[in-house]
């Protein structure tokens, strides 16, 4: 898990990455590779256990971690959790939003309660963490949303609400590039391909797998460390002029 010391510096050594919904698929991996290149990984998530077990997987390979368990989309609770972590720290340097999910469901199924939940899930999880991280952030901060190509496109998998949303994601992303741009403050989202999390193996079949792979250029689908290598560049000193896109993630699906 650790650099090697013939491994380049990325920018990342001792810095203070948090990592939300760092327990499981795209945000475990991200953390898992920041802590690799020498940051200090704060894995946040809903499931303490889920948050702890990527933790202790990240002290076992010799990196610096550390597991909090907070609700995104609670207002109070994410205004705490990053004043603390800033009490402690003295900063916050990096922000991997990674909270985030949908389900299937057709138009008529969507009601207006499961439409502000998935909002609240995906988007106001988002602002509230960047909100709060950018208080603490120093001029060479980093933040990456996770959007999806659900918000460029639409989704084969997820409802029109899932969809929506990782749009607005894209928006927040693009909005606050221009606001925290003058801070030195760097935003920018990828959005994944269909990535095979956990979440995403228990809804596919066969056929859709099958379906899926042969749109795509490269012939298979994205593994969450796949989306992990570009979130690090986003974060990392490679990527210190670039602010404000979304970077497509997803095999070449967009040229089929």
């Amino acid at each position: 898990m650790t650099r090697s010391p013939s491994q380049p510096d990325l920018g990342m050594k001792e810095k203070v990455a948090v990592v939300t919904a760092g327990g499981r698929g795209i945000g475990r991996a991200a953390a898992r590779l920041l802590s690799r290149w020498g940051a200090t990984v704060l894995v946040a998530d809903r499931d303490g256990e889920a948050g702890r077990a990527v933790r202790d997987e990240i002290l076992a390979g010799g990196g610096a971690a550390e597991a909090h368990t907070v609700d995104a989309c609670d207002e109070t609770a994410v205004a705490g959790l990053f004043a603390a972590l800033a009490r402690r720290f003295g900063r916050i340097d990096i922000l991997v939003n990674a909270v985030g999910g949908g389900k299937p469901a057709a138009l008529d199924e969507i009601g207006g309660a499961e439409w502000d939940r998935m909002f609240a899930f995906n988007v106001k999880s988002a602002f509230f963490c960047a909100r709060e991280a950018a208080r603490h952030m120093p001029a060479d901060g980093r933040i990456v949303n996770v959007a999806s190509l659900a918000g460029v496109t639409s989704s084969v998998l997820q409802g029109a609400h899932y969809s929506s949303a990782k749009a607005a994601v894209i928006g927040l992303t693009r909005h606050l590039a221009r606001e925290l741009g003058p801070r030195g403050i760097t935003v920018n989202a990828i959005a994944p391909g269909t990535t095979l999390t956990e979440r995403i193996r228990a809804q596919m079949t066969p056929e859709k797998h099958q379906a899926l792979v042969e749109r795509i250029p490269l012939r298979r689908l994205a593994t969450p460390e796949d989306q992990a290598g570009v979130i690090v560049f986003l974060a990392s000193s490679l990527s210190a002029y670039v602010t404000g896109v979304t970077i497509d993630v997803s095999g070449g699906y967009l040229l089929a």
